[in-house]
């Protein structure tokens, strides 16, 4: 007998924790996987975002300069010019131009070149000697973009004779407003090291985990933080890869099993390429699945624990029974008489049970049947104010007949429809027609305004939530005033909470009673049977109204009172948007 237990406890319990201990080590290593290759392509788009919004920033330096047209003049008159007004000229230029390079720390240097072999610059380095830039393929480049923005990745400085730095060029064609003449090209240069400020600024810390690679439209690295890649180009199956515009691929570099998520800039078209290898990611996940290890060893060992004292409680009743047994089989019918009694124990007990079950579905039949029986009477009653309709109309009383229409269907709502959840334009619908009654008792006394959005009013709500409000505004407020009589409900939202106000311009109430009665309102008011007291009596459908508010949706939501402006009374009911 144990060892079957101990069999079945080992297949039902300890291997299916191990299995799903397992899985959950599994699944929960693929989310935070998942996590953080997403948090990787979010984390290079907003890098690629933050290097387009730098290099947008420089080109509205060369547009600037190009819309100018002062400099324009200048740059096109400057070699017709004598000496004396070419020292003037290059001035105003200079000046200009270190104005542009102020507005930016990015700037290593601002160039123009006019096409006789002037150089006009700021912040810069002195071009060398008979440097011809219309002989240079980058300057050939960005004439052949014939005004647009041409970008080149990080290079040695184009123009300077001795130790060259790491920069990065934007430039553009300068041309004649009128004439649309070539006068030159305007270059801005930036530090190599732009681009690690921008990466760490976007996240510090990724950068300093991440093996970063900025590709140009050619393929080639002109970032990475071993500069000594530069201009080189990465493995060919991985640029194979990488063609789309972002995405997420597996790859072997330098034979280790990696993950390569990279996304292109829209603005400058290079590829920014993060590589990280797979047992760096995985290693991340490692405390977590030691945690899962050892709650499941935990788990294991309460189940042991909890098997030990199971196994102790069933087994030995078992064995006593078995003994017992053979006693009986021996002739001893003492042991006998004691198993009887525990049969006839339990067979009362079940007898006990059965007939609770046979009397409680004998009450379910008597309440079907009573709630039948409920429900001929108002068929009765509606089939008799149609016909007392009917008459009305036969004989001309349209006011009678308006009247026994807005009762018949006021009676209908409130008895026989089995929705307790209605919208709330049923619910204004239902008021409608109780203050078509009411106004034919009265004479036309009362006055309702709605201020209801139609959208809004598509909201669910308890059913008989406004009809008693406005009941007791009628009954307590405005039935004593003389003149007219105001109502006007209003519905607004705010942060998914919906608050429908029902204010009167009637006999008000005193602020005293009004702070009772909302501090009342603020809990579930458990109503006593009547007792005759009128205060009672009078607060009961305020009270009803109010505790199946709190019961359905929230001990937060119900009635509140305040004062109307120019008097009367206004009471909010506060529920969520459903």
């Amino acid at each position: 007998m144990r060892q079957k237990f101990t069999i079945a406890f080992i297949c039902l319990v300890i291997i299916p924790l191990i299995i799903a201990g397992v899985m959950l080590v599994k699944v929960t290593s693929n989310i935070i996987e998942d996590k953080l290759k997403t948090f990787t392509v979010q984390t290079l788009e907003q890098m690629g975002k933050n290097v387009d919004y730098h290099i947008g920033e420089l080109d509205k330096l060369t547009t600037c300069t190009l819309s100018n047209e002062d400099i324009m003049n200048y740059i096109k008159q400057y070699h017709s010019m004598n000496s004396l007004q070419q020292i003037n000229i290059s001035f105003q230029i200079r000046n200009w131009l270190t104005g542009l390079s102020d507005l930016n720390d990015d700037i290593s240097g601002l160039y123009i070149f006019d096409s006789y072999h002037n150089v006009f610059y700021s912040k810069g380095r002195s071009t060398r000697i008979n440097y011809k830039p219309e002989e240079a393929e980058w300057y050939r480049k960005t004439i052949r973009a014939s005004g647009s923005l041409t970008i080149f990745g990080t290079h040695d400085e184009f123009h300077v004779q001795s130790q060259p730095k790491k920069v990065i060029s934007i430039t553009r064609e300068l041309k004649d407003f009128m004439t649309k003449k070539q006068l030159g090209v305007i270059m801005v240069d930036i530090s190599y090291n732009t681009l690690e400020s921008i990466f760490k600024n976007t996240d510090s810390s990724f950068y300093q985990n991440s093996n970063l690679y900025v590709l140009d439209e050619n393929s080639k690295i002109i970032y990475n933080k071993d500069s000594s890649f530069l201009q080189q180009s990465l493995p060919k199956d991985l640029l194979q890869q990488i063609q789309g515009k972002n995405g997420m691929v597996s790859c072997i570099v330098d034979g280790v099993p990696s993950f390569a998520v990279y996304d292109t800039s829209q603005y400058t078209n290079w590829k920014i390429i993060s590589i990280q290898s797979q047992q760096s990611i995985l290693k991340g996940i490692q405390p977590l699945r030691n945690v899962i290890a050892l709650v499941i060893i935990a788990f294991l060992f309460l189940f042991i624990i909890c098997y030990i004292y199971i196994s102790q409680k069933l087994i030995r009743p078992i064995r006593l029974m078995s003994g017992a047994t053979k006693q009986v089989k021996q002739g001893d019918y003492c042991v006998k008489l004691h198993l009887a009694d525990g049969l006839v124990s339990m067979s009362s007990h079940i007898e006990e049970l059965i007939n609770k079950v046979f009397m409680a579905q004998l009450y379910q039949k008597d309440a079907e049947l009573s709630a039948l029986q409920s429900q001929i009477n108002p068929h009765f009653l509606y089939n008799s104010l149609e016909c007392v309709r009917g008459l009305a109309l036969e004989n001309g009383n349209k006011d009678v007949a308006t009247m026994v229409k807005a009762l018949s269907i006021f009676m209908r709502y409130n008895i026989y429809n089995g929705k307790d959840i209605v919208t709330i334009e049923d619910e204004i619908n239902q008021i409608r027609n109780y203050i078509t009654i009411q106004n034919m008792r009265y004479c036309n006394k009362f006055i309702v305004e709605y201020a209801i959005d139609p959208v809004l009013a598509q909201h669910k709500i308890l059913k008989l939530t406004l009809q008693p409000l406005v009941e007791n505004a009628i009954l307590h407020g405005l039935e004593q005033k003389m003149g007219e009589g105001l109502i006007r409900i209003a519905l607004c939202s705010d942060a998914g909470i919906l608050s429908l106000t029902i204010t009167d311009n009637g006999m008000g109430m005193p602020q005293e009673q009004m702070d009772q009665m909302n501090h009342a309102l603020e809990q579930i008011h458990e109503l006593q049977p009547d007792t005759g007291q009128q205060p009672v009596r009078k607060s009961i459908g305020i009270y009803n109204v109010n505790n199946r508010i709190k019961l359905y949706y929230g001990s937060q939501y119900g009635l509140h009172y305040t004062q109307a402006d120019g008097g009367g009374v206004c009471v909010m009911i506060t529920i969520p948007g459903m």
